[in-house]
């Protein structure tokens, strides 16, 4: 975020260009962080946990063999017994020997079908092949001596395959050994995953709490932060300080929202100065229309007698009273241009003002005012307001632009359109206005000539404002002042 927060009377720049949400973008940012690790640590946990499921399946499938790899030597052994007994002459084995015989025939054929491993399936196949052979010396070789009462010779001729019996253990032990070597990797898989996952998610929740509080650093710093200042300049603002600024120089919301609070503060401050001055002017205005009737009517009374006395005999006397005479119509013209500070706007019409303006120019070039000063006038533009009041501005500003420019200077009254209507521009080609004196320029009673009552601007001023316009102070390349008088286009009023 930029800017150092609230500033004193900091000028408001033109408002940053809004580049999309920034803001949300920053929230999504922040919290989509957070989720991240939690929904990462769960997602190792589900994959860890249908990793151990899978291995867990297949243990239970490799005990499942381990059983039936048992059973299937228990079978075979049972036959061989029942075969030994047979070959004996014991009573009553040939059905067991038949149902161990099938038995063993129906776990080995279900071995075959989901054999343990590929290196477990040419063991079974022996196993197969070795039990066939013994099943078939039996049948053909010990089972007749047997029935023909050579006991003893059927059990020799069954001890010939001992060692054939005894390979058939042996495979089945070499599968059982795979098995288990089987299932013992499976459990050292299980502890693997188990570790790694534990490690993982211990890791991943030690971490939380520094992403949280990073994520909650830098949602304070790129929201809560400019909303204090936000909040501060608000609070100032309401506070009446309208000079108060929010230095903030970010491209997101927040930084378009300070320059528009810079730019309402500095209108706002801009409005407060014009109702001040406006009050200012109502009220001598105010003052003046009161006080007019009190004092035009003795002034009204002086003039007249000073008038009889003209042509006294005493030309010492005739001097004095000539002099008394300026000061009251001084004073009387004073007066009346105090009550044009408060006087309303007689009349609203279409005003030609390159008419106007060449109609003031020629009046003042009479010798009276001119004194060899040059004037011109170019441009043309048409306004809205009252045509004699409009004249005394022009009046005003030319008068003081020719006062100004001296006899040796120029002046250039120059119409045409702005951006709030129309304005006649005045400049001349005088000394300029001094820095120190530009504040106090449409003040009543400020003028720096000798002899002035300081009241041409700030009437030319209020005048232009009853209008809907204004008069302003500008610089104007070739000239060294240019007061500017801007009225409403006829479209712009309507």
């Amino acid at each position: 975020m930029g800017g150092p927060g609230i500033s004193g009377a900091a000028v408001p720049g033109p408002a940053p260009r809004r580049a999309g949400s920034r803001t949300r973008w920053r929230l999504v940012v922040a919290f989509a962080a957070v989720l991240q690790a939690l929904g990462s640590a769960v997602a190792l946990q589900l994959s860890a946990l249908r990793g151990m499921d899978a291995i867990l399946d297949a243990m239970h499938e490799h005990e499942r063999h381990v059983l039936g790899v048992l059973e299937l030597g228990e079978a075979l052994r049972e036959r061989q017994a029942r075969a030994a007994r047979l070959a004996r002459g014991e009573p009553d084995q040939d059905a067991g020997y038949r149902a161990s015989h099938d038995r063993a025939a129906e776990l080995l054929l279900a071995l075959e079908q989901a054999p343990p491993s590929p290196a477990a399936a040419p063991l079974l196949r022996r196993v197969r092949q070795d039990a066939a052979e013994l099943d078939r010396h039996f049948r053909e070789e010990v089972l007749p001596a047997a029935q023909r009462g050579e006991h003893r010779g059927a059990s020799a001729s069954l001890a010939t395959r001992g060692a054939l019996a005894a390979r058939t253990g042996d495979d089945l032990d070499g599968v059982l050994r795979q098995l288990q070597v089987t299932i013992s990797d499976s459990r050292r898989e299980l502890d693997r995953i188990h570790d790694r996952t534990a490690g993982w998610t211990q890791g991943l929740l030690a971490a939380l709490p520094f992403l949280v509080a990073g994520a909650a650093l830098y949602l304070w710093r790129s929201i809560a932060r400019p909303l204090a200042r936000l909040s501060e300049g608000a609070a100032r603002v309401a506070a009446g300080d309208l000079s108060a600024r929010i230095a903030m120089e970010s491209a997101d919301e927040f930084g378009h929202l300070a320059a528009e609070f810079n730019a309402m503060t500095a209108a706002l401050g801009q409005h407060q100065e014009r109702l001040v001055a406006s009050e200012k002017l109502a009220g001598i205005g105010r003052l003046a229309a009161g006080v007019a009737h009190e004092i035009n009517n003795p002034l009204q009374v002086m003039l007249g007698y000073l008038s009889l006395h003209r042509d006294h005999p005493d030309r010492t006397l005739v001097a004095q009273l000539a002099a008394v005479e300026d000061e009251a119509l001084r004073c009387k013209a004073i007066v009346d241009d105090l009550l044009e500070l408060s006087r309303p706007v007689a009349s609203s019409e279409p005003v030609d003002l390159r008419l106007l303006c060449d109609e003031v120019v020629e009046r003042l070039r009479a010798p009276r005012w001119s004194q060899g000063t040059a004037l011109s006038v170019e441009g043309a533009g048409v306004a809205v307001g009252d045509p004699p009041r409009v004249r005394q501005v022009v009046h005003n500003l030319v008068k003081n632009a020719m006062e100004a420019a001296g006899p040796q200077g120029g002046v250039r009254v120059r119409v045409g359109r702005c951006a709030d209507g129309v304005e006649v521009a005045v400049g001349d080609t005088g000394p300029g206005v001094a820095p120190e004196a530009r504040a106090q320029l449409f003040e009543p009673f400020f003028t720096t000539k000798a002899g002035g009552t300081g009241m041409g601007l700030a009437v030319s001023r209020a005048i232009a404002r009853a209008h809907g316009g204004d008069v302003d102070l500008a610089g104007e390349e070739g000239c060294s002042t240019v007061f500017r008088l801007w009225l409403p286009a006829p479209e712009r009023r309507a």
